[in-house]
């Protein structure tokens, strides 16, 4: 997370934020064929856990309501199928996802 989010919430608003739990980066690694560049295939660049969240969050003066892992399911049946299967691509395996809601303290 950059500074943004902090600089144009107002104070008492929240922040809902999800990413993959404890993701392992390597598997979602791939090399462009044109120039030999290795990256992620959603550009993520951190793993995340409860705590390393909740740490993040606090260090920009947010208050944690929660931060929990859970399964993400999509509406209707053709986004959620089309999700689970570009997640599937892209992570090897079906990992439950962290939430976290917290408020703007200052």
């Amino acid at each position: 997370m950059n500074t943004y989010i902090h600089r144009v919430l107002k104070v008492g608003g929240i922040v809902i934020c999800t990413a993959p739990n404890e993701e392992d980066l390597n598997a979602a690694k791939v090399m462009c064929p044109e120039c030999g560049a290795i990256f992620h295939r959603m550009q993520h660049l951190s793993s995340f856990d409860q705590l390393r969240m909740r740490s993040l969050f606090e260090s920009f003066s947010f208050v944690t309501l929660k931060v929990e892992i859970t399964r993400l399911v999509p509406p209707g049946d053709r986004l959620k199928t089309y999700l689970k299967n570009m997640y599937r691509r892209v992570m090897g395996k079906t990992a439950p996802h962290l939430v976290y809601i917290g408020v703007k303290s200052q």
